[in-house]
């Protein structure tokens, strides 16, 4: 991952400026690319009109967000299946919550906070298994069950806010290797974040992320190292790599204890890339065997997955690789 930005060898300001690069643009970008069927941005002259202060949203009224067409128990039951069930969310729990907390009189109100984000990033992680669209009605039916239409609009509308934002279309050129353009493109950020969410959401979501990277900005700016920073990605082995190597750098920035957690992480993300491997070349195999019948297909599939992958790992086995239910 070093290559991103060379550094002169030996050169530890060189080493934490390459490492730095790599954060800021996972930062920075990681939302432009999230889903292909995210509509595009406007000019912020078309950004919708933000939450008010208090982070309060009326329901959506954005047209490139239309409330989902009519879906009936039956499709949202087949969403809920091709993502909970045979999906890659097979066996989770969604993250975060609604952030609805009491509110006069003993009603309930939306009241921003961090659970919300990562209840978003929980549904999004279904990106490329259902449609967007799919999404979220998904999401806006969980949120009529949990807490009733009005709250469930307030929700769905700020879930309209944060894939404009995902979708938007920065302005600021982002250099990795130019730390002179990092303060632009975050100050950026920072406005359409708040045009779009509204203050009291944006803080909410992206509080905690901002401050962290302004300090270490701050830091670069005024020529110190900045510390190990435990978001920043981790140094990696592979072809061509030397493990030893490896291993010490990554002692060097996080101790031994944890270079050894690292390395055995590495082992076991191996051997599940080697069963999942395995899994897709024994189906492509069975496909090609013209003698077989559809029924022996997944018969001998069936028998193959119980034989040879661990039973927490079927469900996403078969989504990933498309397989039938059998």
């Amino acid at each position: 991952m070093k290559q991103d930005m060379p550094a002169p060898a030996g050169s530890a300001q060189g080493r934490w400026l390459g490492l730095l690069a790599v954060g800021v643009v996972m930062t920075l970008l990681a939302w432009w690319a999230l889903q292909a069927e995210a509509p595009a941005a406007g000019p912020p002259s078309d950004l919708p009109p933000a939450a008010s202060p208090t982070g309060r949203v009326a329901p959506s009224t954005l047209s490139r967000h239309p409330e989902p067409l009519a879906a009936g128990v039956s499709s949202l039951h087949s969403v809920r299946t091709r993502l909970f069930v045979k999906g890659s969310l097979a066996g989770t729990d969604l993250a975060g919550g609604w952030c609805v907390g009491p509110g006069p009189e003993g009603t309930e109100v939306l009241q921003p906070c961090p659970d919300l984000h990562r209840r978003f990033d929980h549904y999004l992680l279904g990106t490329g298994e259902v449609t967007a669209m799919e999404l979220r009605s998904l999401l806006l039916d969980d949120a009529r069950r949990a807490h009733g239409e009005a709250l469930a609009g307030e929700i769905v509308s700020v879930w309209d806010r944060y894939l404009l934002l995902a979708a938007h279309a920065w302005r600021s050129r982002f250099d990795p290797a130019d730390p002179g353009t990092w303060n632009a493109a975050v100050a950026e950020q920072r406005q359409v974040r708040r045009q779009m969410l509204g203050e009291a959401w944006a803080h909410a979501f992206f509080a905690d992320e901002e401050r962290h990277l302004e300090a270490v900005l701050a830091q670069v700016e005024s020529g110190a190292v900045p510390p190990a920073d435990p978001g920043a990605p981790v140094p990696q082995g592979g072809l061509g790599t030397d493990a030893a190597a490896v291993m010490a750098e990554r002692a060097a920035l996080y101790g031994e204890a944890a270079a050894r957690r690292l390395a055995q992480v590495d082992s076991e993300w191996a051997d599940w890339e080697n069963r999942l491997e395995a899994a897709r070349s024994e189906w492509q195999r069975l496909q090609q065997a013209n003698q077989l019948s559809d029924l022996q297909r997944h018969t001998e599939m069936a028998q193959y997955l119980r034989a040879q992958v661990p039973g927490s790992e079927h469900a996403r086995v078969k989504a990933l690789l498309h397989l039938p239910d059998f």
